[in-house]
């Protein structure tokens, strides 16, 4: 019987503030002081190192606003201009005004759809006659009875989908912060849109009364729901220097960091070292301000005191396994480093390291200004649940300092779309490529958990790929075992876990084209799926609790295909397992079989496992 297919969606009512046009920057300030100074205008941007199309569009704004005065010759400063010269960012250039919305947000896909309602009367039509049936609340009519609800690779019978949607709604407290960062960055984009500013959106109530109520009907049966998807996901671009791929890189990058870094440096990491954190404090400049080393698990109520250096937190109310690194140049450029590395345990000022294989991706506010408030508001919500006061608010003074500096540049800047996404979102692109990529699929956990069951989505593959698969862990948690006893799934069990996937794997492809392998320094959690990229610090293959993850997906095919190109060359570096040797084995029995004579053929067949290796090594 055929069944329509739901992926749930929240309606969230959201009121927020917003001008018609932009405020003043901080750009805009400094070329008003500097033409009062007597700076012609067409030596500006070589002054300030912009563009001279920004430069031309910050005199003109001004000229607007009766700040500047064009006579004959040049553009003379107007006593308006003088009154705000100094305070050029507070000056509104229109009034601020009330707006609401409705968001719908897609808690697979990590996609919200906004619906305008302002203040001035302007709203946005809904022209698509099926919205309201699309996005009617679940079980209004009797024909949806009969529906399913799918949601995290699961489905879900609609009397079940009741009680999964209250256990949801009582825990929704957990993840507003989160879902707070990505509503907000889609009504400032949508605002955009219409050449309107946000100036500022009212937090989300407590305990939410619409979760997951709303679903958005997609496809018209099981089958087909996996193929159809509503994923925005933005086009960037990333060069192979936007990445960095090994331990060295990192503490190469970090060390660089640690010298460039003008006022504020915070460092957020799983866990730390003495070493590392004696190192970080030994190179880190001088002169900063605010420096922070912040270690996300305090399991052992760890202290470290330094007179130079970072300030080391290592707060009680931390449960994170973030591993950030937020910086601000000479500049004013906030840079960023978001992925696997364990910053305050692994840093290495030497050129002796470790190379384990670990990826995180570099941002920096000229180019990706949106996509780092985003993380910027994502660490803010994790470090609003710390218990100590004190350094709960030293840390968002500085986050919400850096992020305002951002957002008042923000639209001088080409940037891309927002790439953030958080906890759930991941976990289902993870079930996405395994289920739905074509070309190419690769999944990098540190750790796997049997419990979780991650390779059952293989089940509703169609067709092969047909360039390359990897998955690969370096350790495991049996179904049984604590997170506390990983050690004891580790090895030998992992292999004949491996073995026990194969047939699913198959759906794939064959061994040469996709994999599932252990590879001991594997550190990195990333998902390839085709040309879409997520880059993340949570273990997608064993996490349960994802409420405090964030990473970044976005489409890239070059930075696709060098991930391709850096899973085929694992592969071959990794020893080859019992199922292979079994097929070697049968390739070298097969060739020598056809030369032996029967009574030969009897001895080699009753040869055990040893003996015939032997004898192979022989005839090699």
């Amino acid at each position: 019987m055929s069944h329509f297919v739901y992926f749930p969606r929240a309606k969230f009512s959201v009121s927020f503030q917003y001008t018609s046009r932009r405020s003043f920057s901080k750009i805009d300030q400094i070329v008003l002081q500097l033409l009062n100074q007597g700076q012609a205008l067409s030596i500006i941007p070589e002054l300030i190192g912009l563009p001279r199309r920004i430069v031309v569009e910050s005199a003109f704004d001004l000229l607007k606003e009766r700040m500047l005065l064009m006579n004959a010759s040049s553009l003379e400063i107007t006593p308006k201009g003088s009154s705000w010269m100094d305070k050029l960012a507070q000056y509104n250039k229109e009034p601020i005004q009330q707006g609401c919305a409705e968001i719908f947000y897609d808690w697979n896909n990590g996609s919200a759809d906004v619906y305008l309602r302002l203040e001035k009367g302007k709203q946005e039509e809904i022209k698509n006659d099926d919205f309201y049936d699309l996005f009617k609340p679940l079980m209004d009519k009797d024909e949806k009875k009969q529906g399913k609800v799918l949601y995290q690779n699961k489905f879900y019978d609609m009397d079940k989908w009741k009680d999964k949607a209250l256990v949801l709604q009582y825990n929704f407290d957990e993840v507003k912060g989160q879902v707070e960062v990505v509503l907000r960055a889609a009504l400032k984009a949508r605002l955009h849109r219409e050449e309107l500013k946000l100036f500022d959106m009212e937090p989300l109530g407590s305990g939410y009364n619409g979760y997951y109520r709303y679903a958005y009907r997609l496809a018209k049966d099981v089958s087909q729901a996996f193929k159809v998807s509503n994923r925005n996901i933005p086009d960037v671009s990333f060069s192979k220097n936007d990445w960095l791929m090994s331990a060295g890189d990192h503490c190469r990058w970090l060390k660089h960091a640690l010298r460039k870094a003008e006022t504020s440096l915070l460092i957020f990491s799983a866990h730390c070292s003495k070493k590392a954190l004696d190192l970080i404090c030994n190179d880190c400049s001088g002169d900063l301000k605010y420096a922070y080393m912040v270690l996300g698990f305090n399991k052992n109520f760890i202290r470290f005191d330094y007179a130079n250096g970072p300030r080391f937190i290592a707060d009680d109310g931390s449960n994170s396994d973030m591993k950030v690194v937020i910086y601000d140049d000479a500049d004013g450029c906030v840079h960023v480093a978001l992925g696997s590395f364990n910053w305050l345990r692994e840093y290495r000022s030497s050129n002796e390291l470790d190379d384990g294989v670990d990826i995180s991706v570099l941002l920096n506010s000229r180019q990706h200004s949106a996509t780092i408030v985003s993380i910027i508001e994502a660490v803010c919500s994790q470090v609003d649940g710390y218990s100590d006061n004190v350094k709960k608010s030293e840390l968002l003074s500085v986050l919400n300092r850096l992020r305002k500096e951002i957002s008042n540049k923000e639209e001088i800047f080409d940037s891309t779309d927002n790439m953030f996404v958080f906890g759930s979102t991941i976990t289902n692109e993870c079930g996405h490529a395994l289920r739905n990529a074509k070309d190419r699929c690769l999944v990098f956990s540190h750790t796997l958990h049997e419990k979780l069951k991650p390779f059952n989505v293989l089940g509703y593959r169609e067709y092969p790929l047909s360039s390359f698969g990897l998955v690969s862990f370096a350790s495991m948690y049996s179904k049984d075992c604590s997170f506390d006893d990983i050690q004891k799934a580790s090895g030998e069990y992992a292999d004949e876990y491996i073995a026990s996937q194969k047939k699913k794997l198959s759906k794939c492809g064959p061994h040469d084209v996709a994999s599932i392998e252990r590879i001991d320094n594997m550190h990195a959690r990333l998902i390839v799926a085709d040309d879409v990229v997520t880059i993340t610090f949570l273990n997608c293959l064993s996490s349960f609790d994802v409420k405090n993850a964030f990473g970044l997906r976005f489409k890239d095919p070059e930075s696709a295909k060098m991930f391709e190109a850096l899973g085929r060359e694992l592969k071959r570096d990794v020893p080859a397992d019992d199922a292979n040797d079994s097929r070697n084995v049968e390739r070298g029995e097969n060739n020598i079989l056809d030369t032996l004579t029967p009574e030969q053929k009897e001895i080699f067949m009753n040869m055990d496992h040893e003996q015939l290796e032997i004898m192979l090594s022989k005839l090699r």
